[in-house]
């Protein structure tokens, strides 16, 4: 619900951008992208970490938490799919129309690298049924 609200909204907003073309539009130096459908109408926005942007998940900052911690704490209220092709690299929640994505894995603790997700992105209703 809340993510075809936000689509909804973008959609309206931007729509005067619209680029046939390539079906997407970037802002804040292409740190947030929008998908759209053939009709124009937005089906997908994905925010990245290097966009200035702070998304939040309930209480969570999405760039601020812990890979792991983020992870466990939104399975909480929704199962990511234990099939997806990059697990571990990305977490499809399904039911939310939910990713989250970052490009290395830590292989420890200690390993800086993968620690927090560099984008979130969040579809439409049915968005992960149709981009597997």
């Amino acid at each position: 619900m809340i993510a075809a609200q936000y689509l909804n909204m973008w959609s309206s907003f931007w729509g005067q951008l619209y680029n046939a073309e390539e079906l997407k539009d970037y802002f804040y130096e292409n740190g947030l992208a929008i998908e759209y459908s053939a009709e124009g109408k937005g089906v997908f926005i994905q925010v990245s970490k290097d966009s200035g942007l702070n998304p939040v998940y309930k209480d969570k900052s999405i760039f601020g938490t812990k890979a792991r911690d983020l992870v466990h704490y939104i399975s909480l209220y929704a199962d990511y799919d234990p099939d997806d092709e990059e697990l571990g690299y990305s977490f499809i929640f399904p039911d939310l129309e939910l990713s989250l994505w970052r490009p290395v894995i830590p292989v420890s603790d200690d390993d800086t690298d993968g620690q927090f997700f560099e984008t979130i992105g969040i579809g439409q209703k049915g968005y992960w049924m149709t981009h597997k």
